[in-house]
Order: C-alpha cells, then structure tokens, then sequence
C-alpha cells in the first residue's frame, strides 16, 4: 500500500492510502483551483480523510488472506469492520457514529426548544431579550439586579 508522498502534497497532491493513485488534496488553492474547472466529479483526498480519497472511502474492501471485509468510516474517521455499519451496509458512518450523531442532534433540537420557550416566556412577561429571562432564574429572590428591575412589579398595599 502506497503512503502518501510528503513532497506531492506541497504541490496540491497526494497519493491515495488505499488505491494508490494520485490525487488533488482538499485545502483552499485546490480547492478554488477545482472550482474554477469541470473537473468536480473527479476523486479527491478531503483533509480529513487521512489520505484516503473519495473513491475509496465508498466502497468495501476485502483485506486479503483474512477476507475481512472492511470500510472507511467518515464518522470515526477510520477503516470498521464492514459488519459495523449495521444493516445500512451502504451508509457513510457506521452504526455506533450515526447513534452519537442522532443523540447529539437530539440535544441541539432539544436545547432549541428550551430556547424558543424561554423567548415566549420572555415575550409574555413584556421583556424584549430572552437574555434578561436567563439572568432573572440566575438572580437570588432578595436581590435585584439592573435587567430583573425591567419586570412588572406587583403593587404592594
């Protein structure tokens, strides 16, 4: 297996880990370089596929003498086992990274919503800034502070 060569990489290319063949690299002359041409369809060795280019980071690999079957990862960044991706033999990031990836897409939805009501709590008490909601839970009941003092007081008799 070739490695990538450290003198063809200066120059915008480099080749592939795993099919051997020289590619153009993904950083920013590249990359305009590649817009500015019809060449977008051609493979590529992305920055953050350690050298392996986009041909190759789709397809099944059996190592040979073993018969393992292997694939690139994007999530983890790194050959699994083809039996890691689960029963979406075909998909990008395997079973373990698409399960962080929708927890951590639940957490971002999640944390959206708790903003969206703390703005509509704000939007109910007459405040104009959800920020100023966030310092009232902050502030002690005894103590005010500059943004709390923009609440409706109630009249005391």
């Amino acid at each position: 297996i070739p490695s990538p060569d450290a003198s063809s990489a200066d120059d915008g290319f480099a080749c592939c880990v795993m099919c051997g063949e020289q590619r153009p690299c993904t950083n920013k002359s590249v990359a305009a370089t590649m817009k500015s041409s019809k060449t977008s369809t051609a493979a590529i060795i992305p920055s953050q596929n350690k050298g392996v280019c986009t041909s190759c980071d789709v397809i099944v690999w059996a190592v040979c003498g073993t018969n393992l079957q292997i694939k690139w990862c994007k999530g983890c960044k790194n050959f699994r086992n083809w039996a890691a991706f689960g029963q979406k033999g075909m998909a990008t990031k395997c079973e373990k990274c698409r399960t962080r990836q929708r927890e951590k897409y639940k957490e971002q939805r999640d944390e959206l919503q708790q903003k969206r009501k703390e703005k509509a709590a704000a939007a109910a008490l007459g405040i104009t800034d959800a920020v100023e909601v966030a310092n009232e839970k902050e502030a002690t009941p005894g103590k005010k502070t500059r943004k709390a003092s923009k609440l409706p007081q109630a009249s005391k008799k």
